[in-house]
C-alpha cells in the first residue's frame, strides 16, 4: 500500500496534464474548423494569394531586365 501512496501524486498530476492537453487540442481543432473559412485548401488567405501573384509578376519583370543586361554585356564583349 505504501507504493500506491508514493505514486498517487505523480499519477494524479500526469492525469491532469493529459486532460489539459486533450482539452487544448479539442479547442485548437474547433478554432481551426470555425476560423478557417477564409482559407482555401492550400492554407492561403486571399491577401496571401495576391502577394504571391504580385511577387510572380515582379520576378517576371526582373527576368526581362536581366536578359536585357546580359544582351548589352555580350554586345560590349563582342565589340572589344
Amino acid at each position: 500500500m505504501s507504493w500506491f501512496m508514493a505514486f498517487f501524486p505523480a499519477i494524479l498530476v500526469g492525469g491532469m496534464l493529459l486532460a489539459i492537453t486533450i482539452c487544448g487540442l479539442i479547442v485548437f481543432a474547433g478554432l481551426r474548423l470555425l476560423g478557417g473559412g477564409e482559407r482555401s485548401r492550400t492554407g492561403m488567405t486571399p491577401d496571401d494569394r495576391r502577394l504571391v501573384q504580385e511577387i510572380h509578376r515582379q520576378l517576371g519583370r526582373m527576368e526581362k531586365r536581366i536578359e536585357a543586361l546580359e544582351t548589352i554585356l555580350l554586345e560590349r564583349i563582342k565589340e572589344r
